[in-house]
Parts: structure tokens; sequence; C-alpha cells
């Protein structure tokens, strides 16, 4: 085996492996820490932007001290780890329990025994005892008094004053988690200081994330882009093996109690950063072309209308994998609260982190290039928005977290590892060598910077106005309906272009990963 692609591996396998406990469990633990779906959704809408903005600011860096490449890059890293790290340090901010007095309809009520009065003016004082047995609650109760009911009777008028009328609730559950409200929540130091560790650390994932890819494609060379997937399904099988144990250990250690102790998962975070920091000082770095022919090629290739309209369906499909990656584990935990399952929802969420990696990014990936290159990548592209909308529409009807284990085994090799190949293959392919790295932090950018920006804006914005059930239906309608349009668009337009691009031709046929010199069309 040769060293340099034995080092990536290596790099892979313990940079996901850090990973693998923190970044599927942030926004539950920006939840444990008092923060609301909809804080948390406007935090992860505004992040993604500066993932795209730190791409830019580190090839530029990058550019400019090129003899300083490889200290720039693990330093990278190394930041990345010390923020994720850092949060372990956050105390929790100051709860409010929420009060549940609006919006909740019982599914029956047990009415309180009104006594009968023949007086014709009798003053009654009667306490009445409403009892809700609706099961999951969904956010509170209601109580309402119903005038209406006041009628005559015998023709004999009987005078009903509501507001002579008193009404005590009495909640007899307990949400096991608590929010801060926002306008207590931005005045804390708290709150301000996790948003801080968050944007450092996941601005440094993005940043390190798409550099690394463009490394990987620098070793392997021209005409083996296909290996890329060999080489990525190490960070999957390190991402899921660490996300798996975090998790038991985080739910052995907190036992019962509702509140969960994260320990393990920065101690994980620790031990394997620091391994791929090691490693990170013998990776081999792309040369640096000049930046201004750089930027001059990438205009001429992202002009053309198929790039463009490519370029489009990547974001689309970045939304619904951001709300994915934002949203599932929050969606989990409100399962489990329905069913009382809390205290192993942890374990759940590890164990499903390890089906996504073996029983899906790892049959996957090694796979992914080839079946991209077979089908074409527009096909492929569509391919993916149908699994997106089978993943999102079949999880919205899990009764317990345990289904979403067989879902996510299934489908997540088929979502995220197939459209994440399908995206920079084509990218790599319609790339001349000296501007992959650039083209590949571009649309990346569009992929998991303004898509997941998207994901979790509109993920906060539509579970605060429906549940989190619909909210998972919505988008796997919209991840339908953008398959079908993309692929009516492929076949109807793109399918029949050859474009001439920045001194490679793109032929899209029923291959349409192929790309000639102009001299072999």
């Amino acid at each position: 085996m040769r060293d340099d692609l034995l080092i990536m591996k290596a790099h892979y396998f313990f940079l996901f492996a850090a990973l693998g406990p923190i970044l599927p469990f942030l926004s539950v633990i920006g939840k444990q820490l008092g923060i609301s779906e909809i804080v948390m959704g406007s935090v992860f809408t505004i992040l993604p932007i500066f993932y795209f903005l730190g791409k830019i600011f580190y090839g530029y860096i990058v550019d400019y001290f090129v003899q300083q490449r490889t200290f720039i890059f693990t330093f990278a890293v190394a930041l990345m780890g010390v923020s994720y790290l850092s949060i372990y340090f956050v105390p929790h901010t100051p709860l409010q329990k929420k009060h549940f007095t609006d919006n909740v309809t019982c599914s029956s009520l047990i009415f309180c025994d009104l006594h009968r009065h023949d007086s014709p003016n009798w003053t009654v004082n009667q306490i009445c005892d409403l009892t809700c047995p609706n099961g999951p609650r969904e956010e509170g109760i209601e109580l309402r008094l119903l005038p209406e009911y006041c009628k005559k009777i015998e023709n004999v008028s009987m005078e009903c004053n509501v507001s002579q009328v008193d009404c005590k609730l009495n909640c007899k559950f307990s949400d096991p988690i608590t929010y801060a409200p926002p306008e207590l929540l931005f005045k804390t130091s708290q709150f301000w200081i996790f948003i801080a560790l968050l944007s450092m650390g996941s601005i440094g994932f993005n940043v390190v994330n798409s550099a690394t890819d463009a490394i990987c494609f620098n070793i392997l060379g021209e005409g083996n882009e296909d290996q890329y997937g060999s080489q990525r399904l190490w960070g999957t099988v390190g991402y899921g093996i660490t996300a798996f144990f975090a998790g038991y250990l985080i739910d052995y250690v907190s036992k019962e109690t509702t509140s969960k102790n994260n320990t393990p998962a920065f101690v994980l975070l620790m031990f394997f950063i620091s391994l791929d920091i090691i490693v990170c000082s013998r990776l081999k770095f792309p040369p640096i072309p000049n930046s201004q022919k750089i930027a001059k090629e990438a205009y001429q290739i992202l002009r053309k209308p198929h790039v463009l309209i490519f370029t489009f369906f990547c974001l689309i499909i970045g939304m619904c994998d951001g709300f994915l990656v934002y949203y599932l584990f929050w969606f989990l935990e409100d399962v489990a609260n329905e069913i009382k399952l809390f205290h192993r929802i942890r374990l759940i969420e590890g164990i499903t982190i390890l089906v996504q990696s073996f029983g899906g990014e790892l049959i996957v990936f090694p796979y992914s290039g080839k079946i991209a290159q077979k089908i074409g990548y527009d096909t492929s592209l569509s391919l993916c928005f149908m699994f997106f909308a089978v993943r999102l529409i079949a999880l919205s009807f899990i009764p317990t977290p345990w289904w979403a284990l067989p879902i996510e085994a299934v489908l997540h090799g088929f979502t995220y590892a197939l459209s994440y190949a399908t995206i920079v293959g084509y990218v790599n392919r319609i790339s001349t060598p000296k501007i992959q790295g650039t083209m590949q932090g571009i649309v990346s950018g569009v992929y998991d910077g303004i898509g997941y920006a998207l994901g979790g804006f509109f993920g906060g914005t539509l579970s605060s106005m429906y549940s989190l059930r619909e909210t998972f239906r919505i988008f796997g309608t919209v991840a339908f309906t953008a398959g079908i349009l993309y692929y009516l668009l492929h076949i109807l337009y793109i399918h029949k272009k050859v474009h001439l691009e920045g001194g490679v031709v793109y032929v899209v046929p029923e291959d349409s990963s192929k790309a000639v010199t102009p001299s072999e069309s």
C-alpha cells in the first residue's frame, strides 16, 4: 500500500473518530444547556454562512503562506478540536420551567358532578376535577370554560358569569428538558460562550473537511477519482465506532437521570484529535496555483447553465441533509420522551450512528464513485433525492426511536454517501486540475454551507409552527419534488448538451461523468 494513501486513511479515521462523539450530538447538547429548538435553528441558519467565508479565508491564507501550509492545516485541526472540547466547560444557562397552560387538546375529559338545585336563586360553590388522559403531550394543556352550556332550564333564566369562576390547573407531568426564555438566554455569558465555541469548531471542521477532500484527490491523481470512496470510508469507520461507544458510555454514567453526563464524549474527542494532529503533520499537500487564474477559470465554469442548475440542486439536497444532521436526534429524543425511553436515548443515538456508518456508508462509499459514473452524475443526484424523500417520510412515522435504526441502516448510505460522492465527483470532472480545490470549496460551500443554513432555518421555523413529525414529511415532499424536477431537466435539457468550458469539454451522455479534451471530441 502506498504510504501517502495510508496516511490519508489514518487522517480520515482519526479526524472522524474525534468528531463521532460530538458532531451528531451538538444540537441536543445545546438543548441540554437550555437552548430551545427555534434558537438552535437560528444559530444553525447563520453558522453555515461563516463556513463558506471560512473556506475562502483559509484558501487565501494557504495561498499567501505557501511554505507554512502544513502548519496552517494542522492548526485548523487543533483549533477545531480545542473549540469543541471547550464546550464541555460551558455551564448551564439559568433555566425556567415551561408553564404548560396553552394549546393542548385532551382526547377525553371526565367532567365534574354538577348537583341540581331547585331554588330560583342559588349560589353554587362547585369544585370540578377535569382529568386529561391524553397520553403523550404535544405542548401543554388547554382549559376552556364554555359559557354556551349555560342555557335556560324550564323557562327559568340561569345567569352564568364566567368572570366569577376561579380556575386552578395542576399539571402532573414534568418535562425532562427545560429551556431558558430567550429574553434571559441572550443576556447570559454562557449562551454566547457556547455559540462562540460552536462557531469556531464548526467552521474549523468544514474548512478541514473540504481541504482534506482536495488533498485526497490530489494524492489519488487524475484517473483515480473513483477510489475516493475507498479512502473516505475510513472516516466512516472511525465516526461510527466512537459515536456508538460515546452513546453507550454517556447513558451508562448518566444512569436514570434526565440530564446527560457527556464527559465520555469529550474524552474520546481529546484522545483522537491528538492522534490526528500528529498524522496531519505528514500529509501531502497539493500545489497552490496563481489565485487570479483560479478565480477566472472558476467563474468560467460556474457561469455555465448546467453547472448552475447542478449547484442549485446541491443546495436543495444540502438543505435536506442539513435538516437531518441538526434535527434527527432532536426528533428521536422527543419520541423517546413520549414513550418514557429517555434514559436510553444516548445509546440509541450511538447505535444510530453505528448503523449509519457500517450499515450504510461503509457499504455504499466504496462503490459510490462507480455508481455515479455508471448511471451518470445527473441521474445519480436525482436518485439521491428519491432516497432522501423515502428516508424523511419513513422517519416521520416511527413510534419508537428503535425503529429509526433499520431506516438509517438502509437509507443513510444512499442519501449522504452517494450524494456526497456524486457532488465531489461531478465537480472534479468539470474542473481542470489546478482549480479542483477551489471548485470543491465553492460547491461544497453551497451544499453544506447555504444548504445546511436553509435546513437549519426551515427546520427550526417549521418545527416551531408544526410538530417535528410534520416537518419531516414536509422535507420529504420537497426532496421528492426536487428529484422529479431535476430528472426532467436532465432528460429534456442537460442530457442533450455538450458544453465547452475552460479547456475541458463536458459531455453529458448516458455516462455524464466523462470529461474529454477538445481534440477527443
